[in-house]
């Protein structure tokens, strides 16, 4: 993208050039530029910009662009009569054709190359000034006018604009497209992202966001995944200017968020943990409001086990799981036990709930889903206490999970086999489950060897 305040060095734009043939020709026109040449060099720019935009058009052509396909051969049946009138007439609406229908250059850029025109006439055609002395731009003009024809047209790809946006849209709402941001980025930097325009690059941002947030409820929320991977790239491929936009547009886009659009800032803010300073201050209010009451369901599920790992959201999500119950509690550690088995609020909030059953289905759910994800990390004192409360109440003696997860207890918990079974014969949950304390069967021992 182009840095305004920079110096541009010339010899470094001509690396940049996309195309061979007008790279040729700007190369040209630098080397004229070094050995002071102006008018040729003005001469060689104009027809190295002029000839990038043919060729673009020729690039839109074959992927199936019929504006393309009529203004191109409007240019070539000129050319194959050796229509001169037509030629100039073409190559004098060439930069509005940039500009307004296919949107390879912005209105700013087409003034700037407009200028370049009317200095190449004055250059190729015997101009003279008032003092009878032929036309001589300055070394200035000279390279303002390269560094503007490079800028502007030679080192962007032939789409950008709408059209570009359309494509860039179109391809993150593919199936196909990767759900890993390094995927991601490799696929954005071979299409119009691999030199945007910034109006391109933040048109294409506050389109990712507003999708993130769920501007529009008929995009399927299983692109939710694809629209973060591609913002994720935007952000490694365009840091600097990543953060240039999210600072000017972010708080305006989060200001007046429905109740239904608070879930998906939470996943936002999960998986973009450093812009919720960025968000505006409303939303921070909703989202804290939010977090504290949000339903559990499998998807926040997920973002509660990576969001706890998030310092600047760690205390409003503790907070939601010191009240989880426990059916939510089951939820939670469904699909995220890895993340959430080792967290001691969690542990906590699962040892507060084990004394609350009051029926068989929680006591199966507690037992199942709950503590038996949780067993390898309880200590002595948390599984003293589960015992007890298993041998105190009828509603763990009777769950059918009941017998399953003391055999379980007894191999993978810190407790060793003697401990487990002198405490559960303190409690007499071996007169209650027998099956699990009869002690086995000694092997048959044969004295004669059958061969």
């Amino acid at each position: 993208m182009n840095e305004p305040s920079v110096f541009a060095d010339i010899d470094i734009l001509c690396q940049r050039v996309r195309n061979r043939v007008a790279s040729d020709l700007f190369r040209e026109a630098v080397k004229c530029y070094h050995a002071g040449a102006y008018r040729a060099a003005v001469v060689a720019a104009w027809t190295a910009c002029s000839i990038d935009i043919i060729l673009k058009l020729r690039e839109l052509d074959l992927t199936g662009d019929a504006v393309a396909k009529q203004r191109l051969s409007e240019y070539d049946s000129a050319r194959t009569v050796n229509d001169i009138p037509r030629l100039l007439e073409f190559e004098r609406n060439l930069l509005d054709m940039a500009c307004s229908e296919f949107e390879l250059i912005t209105t700013q850029e087409r003034e700037d190359l407009s200028r370049l025109l009317i200095d190449r006439h004055r250059c190729a055609h015997p101009t003279l000034l008032d003092t009878d002395e032929p036309y001589l731009p300055t070394p200035e003009q000279v390279r303002a006018h390269l560094r503007s024809v490079a800028e502007s047209v030679l080192i962007h790809p032939p789409v950008q604009g709408k059209a570009a946006l359309r494509r860039l849209l179109d391809e993150v709402n593919s199936d196909n497209f990767p759900q890993r941001s390094e995927d991601a980025a490799i696929i954005l930097r071979a299409g119009p992202l691999a030199r945007p325009r910034m109006a391109l690059l933040r048109n294409f941002l506050v389109v990712l966001i507003k999708s993130l947030l769920r501007y529009d409820s008929t995009i399927p929320i299983r692109r939710w995944r694809r629209f973060a991977s591609a913002m994720d790239a935007v952000k490694e491929i365009f840091p600097d200017s990543f953060a240039s936009i999210i600072q000017t547009d972010l708080p305006c886009l989060t200001s007046n968020l429905s109740d239904g659009q608070l879930p998906f800032l939470f996943y936002l803010m999960v998986w973009f943990p450093d812009l919720l300073p960025k968000i505006s201050e409303a939303a921070q209010l909703k989202l804290i409001s939010y977090i504290s009451a949000m339903q559990i369901d499998a998807t926040s599920g997920v973002v509660i086990a990576r969001g706890i790992k998030i310092p600047e959201l760690r205390d409003e999500i503790i907070s939601r799981v010191r009240v989880l119950s426990v059916k939510e509690l089951a939820i939670v550690l469904a699909h995220n036990a890895t993340e959430l088995a080792t967290e001691d609020e969690v542990i906590n909030r699962a040892v507060v709930l084990i004394p609350t059953i009051r029926n068989f289905e929680l006591a199966n759910i507690m037992l199942d889903s709950v503590m038996t994800v949780l067993l390898p990390h309880l200590n002595r004192s948390q599984l003293e206490m589960l015992l007890s409360t298993i041998a105190g109440s009828s509603d763990y003696r009777g769950a059918y999970s009941t017998p399953s997860f003391l055999s379980r207890l007894r191999s993978d918990s810190i407790l060793g086999e003697e401990d487990f079974f002198q405490e559960c014969h303190k409690r007499g949950l071996d007169i209650q489950f027998p099956q699990l304390f009869t002690p086995p069967e000694p092997e048959q021992e044969y004295d004669d060897i059958p061969f």
